[in-house]
């Protein structure tokens, strides 16, 4: 009851009334509320039941009672619905409205009219639908279901809607088999139809559901959005050194990608007229070294840039770096923290004590919504920690002989390693856990540690074999991650062939 008023204003000192129709917003004191907005002021149409129970107009839900300002307010009205009228006669204003008239939403029979018609004694149901306009008033139009001639439903200025045989649009040679007369020009529905032959006779006309008309939306209509990139910044909860983290990168001269640390950054943008610049700084200056951006080989408007830090360590030297990129998305611009980094030259003993993971991406990335495939980004990952372990995890396929003598078949050894941080920050853990380990096609493991049984884990193809898992502790940030890793290529066997 009463989901629609239809409410024609005019703000003293404005020069033309405004018409909206009003859906229900809620309810307040038990009864319906209805809100709109003019000028950036919300309007409130609602019932009081407080004092002089009434019907009234605020800015504010409740008027003055909530800090608001009573406009209107009809005396002794009553629910479920706002009355009809206009100021002069019922509504009583303070002066803001010289013009406030609340009516009955009219339809708009924008998917149609349905008509229920008796023809030579039978009866019909005759769809007719929007076909364009005349007179100021839309032209509804449909087909005769005995003679199959066109039906067209117009309206004839004043007051008058006919009901006609032919195309109107294009000649006047048609019959009237019936009209109607109605104040409310927009939408003939009525049972009071002047009918003009005996033999077409209309009962009524009503409103066409728009689920059965056939004129419900069916374009496909796409629009892109994207994430806008968050530059998050830890609070400082007075832990000691809560807000800082800075990875270890190294690189030498030499052509040993073991020695050699690569760090790759991405962003995605809306669409061409975006922008994105990466910068790299270093004690807060641009460096010499210029990231290159380069597009994405198969996500448009997404862009990536390799920092090689041999590169950087010839053109500015060792010390404190850190990537940052520059955006602006649909207007929006700002800057974004890729990474804070202590770049040192490669020496052993500077390597002490951390591993590496050294990835291509060359998928789709669901988190970014950038598809990498095809452009296969490199980028390596140094932390504290410790990779080893080996398990070789031999596979014994023996067969034994009618003389009770064995002899091996297959041997076959899977092997293993485990990946382990140090107690590390959530900077550590997460470039592991949803990057490195999450979505790469190629993955080597390298380690730096004097205490490791093997020093000959350099850059060996592996592949997880079992999910990260991460141990916390008790009252501190810090936490250990470890990860299972397998051989790439399963080919360390001996077999009969």
């Amino acid at each position: 009851m009463c989901n629609c008023v239809r409410i024609t204003y005019r703000l003293t000192g404005e020069e033309t009334p405004i018409t909206v129709q009003v859906e229900i917003n809620g309810l307040w004191n038990g009864e319906n509320y209805y809100v709109w907005t003019h000028l950036g002021v919300n309007y409130y149409l609602y019932f009081n039941n407080a004092g002089s129970p009434q019907w009234e107009v605020s800015d504010v839900l409740g008027g003055n009672a909530f800090g608001g300002i009573l406009f209107l307010g009809w005396k002794d009205s009553v629910p479920p619905c706002p009355p009809l009228g206009e100021i002069g006669s019922n509504w009583l204003t303070n002066d803001v409205f010289d013009i406030f008239k609340t009516e009955e939403c009219v339809i708009d029979c924008g998917c149609g009219i349905v008509f229920n018609v008796n023809i030579s004694r039978n009866d019909y149901m005759i769809d007719l639908i929007p076909t364009g306009t005349l007179n100021g008033q839309t032209v509804f139009q449909g087909v005769d279901p005995v003679s199959s001639a066109i039906l067209s439903l117009w309206f004839e200025s004043p007051d008058t809607w006919n009901l006609t045989s032919g195309d109107i649009l294009i000649g006047e040679n048609f019959d009237v088999f019936a009209s109607l007369v109605q104040d409310t020009v927009s939408c003939p529905i009525s049972t009071d139809w002047t009918n003009y032959f005996e033999f077409w006779h209309v009962r009524y006309s009503e409103e066409k559901s728009c689920g059965e008309c056939g004129l419900e939306e069916r374009v496909m209509r796409e629009y892109k959005s994207i994430k806008l990139p968050e530059d998050f910044t830890e609070e400082d909860r007075g832990l000691r050194g809560c807000c800082d983290c800075e990875l270890p990168v190294l690189a030498s001269g030499s052509a040993n990608d073991y020695e050699n640390d690569v760090v790759s950054a991405w962003l995605k943008l809306s669409d061409i007229t975006d922008s994105v610049q990466f910068i790299l700084l270093k004690d807060g200056i641009p460096t010499t070294y210029l990231p290159l951006a380069v597009e994405f080989v198969n996500e448009p408007n997404a862009w990536f840039t390799t920092i090689q830090w041999k590169d950087v360590l010839s053109s500015d030297g060792a010390g404190c770096y850190k990537l940052q990129i520059q955006y602006n998305i649909s207007g929006v611009v700002g800057t974004l923290t890729w990474g804070i980094y202590k770049l040192q030259v490669w020496t052993i003993q500077n390597a002490l004590k951390t591993a590496r993971v050294h990835a291509y991406f060359n998928a789709y990335h669901e988190i970014e919504g950038i598809n990498f495939t095809g452009s296969n980004v490199e980028s390596t990952f140094r932390f504290y920690g410790y990779i080893g372990n080996r398990q070789p995890n031999t596979e014994l396929d023996n067969l034994i002989y009618e003389n009770r003598e064995m002899k091996r078949v297959i041997r076959e050894n899977l092997n293993q390693w485990e990946i382990i941080t140090d107690p590390s920050k959530e900077c550590v853990t997460r470039p592991l856990i949803d990057l490195f380990l999450l979505s790469e096609n190629d993955l080597f493991i390298s380690d730096y540690n004097a205490h490791n049984h093997s020093y000959q884990i350099k850059e060996i193809p592996v592949i997880v074999e079992d999910s990260p898992e991460v141990e916390y502790f008790d009252l501190s940030r810090y936490a250990r991650l470890k990860c299972v890793v397998g051989d790439k290529f399963k080919n360390k066997r001996t077999f009969y062939k």
